[in-house]
């Protein structure tokens, strides 16, 4: 038997298909810009955003200044746009569900912003037990502080839990604190590494 308690997952590019490229996408024709100059304008307030020390409203508006343009926000941009383009991996969903069955502690550990939250919270997801996320805690992934909020919130040790992510430099972090990981290719590749851990699945 495993000593492994707890499996962690990563949000977007894990559990969900990755969705960085398709949301400014559609962001820049909400909003009716060209999308690198969107993403330029987005890179200078993203950490804050991503943490939480500013809203969603406040981005729009440095946005549009930068862009000198006028973005309204009555209705949240963020959310409308993430909602078209979100795609769930459901054998990954699945797969944690049956980890929750077979008594694993099952949370999440995701950079996300409070509106992209707002619309996970939603979904009403229940095969997590513990869910943090970066613009409530304050701290994003790979930042060590991030990865022992959860720890310390389920209680178990970092040699106990498995954390699954596709960025390697999200993964480097988790072993310095002595998590087990699983780099994330794909589910076939996932699956095999569970197993060499002895997970039951």
């Amino acid at each position: 038997m495993s000593e492994i308690k707890c499996i962690v997952f990563d949000w977007g590019g894990v559990l969900i298909e990755n969705p960085v490229e398709d949301f400014a996408m559609e962001c820049s024709k909400m909003i009716g810009v060209n999308v690198d100059s969107l993403k330029i304008a987005y890179s200078e307030f993203a950490s804050k955003f991503e943490r939480g020390r500013i809203s969603e409203s406040e981005l729009w508006n440095k946005i549009g200044n930068k862009l000198k343009i006028d973005i309204g926000n009555e209705y949240s941009i963020w959310k409308e746009c993430f909602k078209k383009i979100y795609i769930p991996r459901n054998n990954l969903f699945n797969l944690a569900t049956q980890l929750k069955k077979n008594g694993y502690l099952v949370s999440l550990l995701s950079n996300t912003e409070m509106p992209t939250m707002n619309f996970f919270n939603e979904q009403n997801y229940d095969m997590f037990d513990y869910t943090v996320f970066s613009c409530i805690e304050g701290f994003a992934k790979p930042e060590a502080e991030l990865y022992n909020i959860l720890l310390n919130k389920m209680r178990i040790p970092a040699h106990q839990s498995l954390f699954i992510d596709d960025k390697f430099e999200n993964i480097v972090t988790a072993q310095k604190i002595q998590m087990k990981t699983i780099h994330y290719k794909n589910y076939e590749d996932l699956f095999c590494n569970l197993c060499k851990y002895n997970i039951t699945v």
